[in-house]
C-alpha cells in the first residue's frame, strides 16, 4: 500500500512539472486520482476552467471498504469545492454529488451513441439464444469480472428452473468464466 501511494504521489509530481508551464485553457479532471493535479495547476493559473467529471461515484465502486468510502468523501469533498463544473452520466448520480457536497454546479451528461439505423440493433435476444418465448430472460449488460458479483449471479441461474435464463453483454476479467457455465 505504502509503493501505491508513493507512486502516485511520483506521478502527481512529474505531471505537475509537465503541465505547470503550460496555457491552460481549461483542465478536465475525469477521476478524484487527478483532481487534486488539477486544482494546484488551476490555482498556479488563476484563469483556468476546471471541470471535474467523475467516473459514476468515486466513492462507491465496486470493492471499496466503508473505511475507503469514509475517506474517499472526505477527500473529494475538499477537493471538488474548486470545480467550477462537475459533470456525471444520470440525474441519481447528479443528485448524489448534489446533495452530498451541497454541490449547485453539477450537470449530466449523457454518453449515448447517435443510433441511425435502428433495424441494425433491433436482435430478438430469446430468438438469436433460441429460448422459448414463454421463459423468462434476464439481461446484465456491463463490465463482467468478480467484483461485480458475476460468480453469484452465475450461481443462482445454475439453481433456478430451466424456464430462467441470464445473457451477459459485455467484456472483462470474468468472460471466460461465464462462457464455460453456459448451460
Amino acid at each position: 500500500r505504502g509503493i501505491r501511494i508513493l507512486q502516485y504521489l511520483l506521478f502527481l509530481w512529474k505531471a505537475f512539472r509537465k503541465f505547470c508551464f503550460l496555457d491552460l485553457h481549461s483542465i478536465h479532471c475525469h477521476s478524484l486520482h487527478v483532481l487534486p493535479l488539477g486544482v494546484l495547476l488551476k490555482l498556479l493559473r488563476r484563469s483556468t476552467f476546471l471541470i471535474y467529471d467523475p467516473h459514476e461515484m468515486e466513492a462507491h465502486r465496486v470493492g471499496y471498504s466503508k473505511v475507503t468510502i469514509f475517506i474517499i468523501v472526505r477527500f473529494e469533498r475538499f477537493w471538488i469545492q474548486f470545480a467550477d463544473k462537475v459533470i456525471t452520466v444520470s440525474e441519481p448520480i447528479k443528485s448524489w454529488y448534489c446533495n452530498t457536497y451541497r454541490l449547485d454546479n453539477v450537470y449530466v451528461i449523457r454518453n449515448l451513441p447517435e443510433v441511425f439505423h435502428k433495424d441494425q440493433f433491433n436482435v430478438n435476444l430469446k430468438e438469436y439464444f433460441k429460448i422459448d418465448a414463454s421463459h423468462l430472460l434476464f439481461v446484465y449488460q456491463g463490465v463482467i469480472d468478480s467484483d461485480r458479483g458475476i460468480g453469484s449471479l452465475l450461481s443462482v441461474f445454475e439453481q433456478c428452473s430451466k424456464d430462467k435464463h441470464i445473457v451477459f453483454i459485455g467484456y472483462g476479467a470474468g468472460v471466460d468464466k461465464v462462457t464455460k457455465s453456459e448451460k
